[in-house]
């Protein structure tokens, strides 16, 4: 990645790459927004944009 410093860009970048690269995608999400760029609502949003099967995990009493 082009990134010299950590940053939510340089992340999200990254993020994307992995949809990119794959063809089916497992999240751990608790089904709300992202605090910040590259969380995992957008990395979910990303995936569905290019069509990436994901499967969504929370479990069932389970708090962020």
């Amino acid at each position: 990645m082009p990134y010299v410093e950590p940053s939510e860009e340089a992340f999200f970048a990254a993020d994307r790459r992995v949809v990119e690269l794959s063809d089916r995608m497992v999240a751990i999400w608790d089904g709300k927004q992202s605090r910040g760029l590259g969380g995992t609502a957008d990395v979910v949003a990303y995936a569905a944009d290019r069509r990436v099967h994901t499967d969504i995990v929370w479990p069932s009493g389970l708090v962020r």
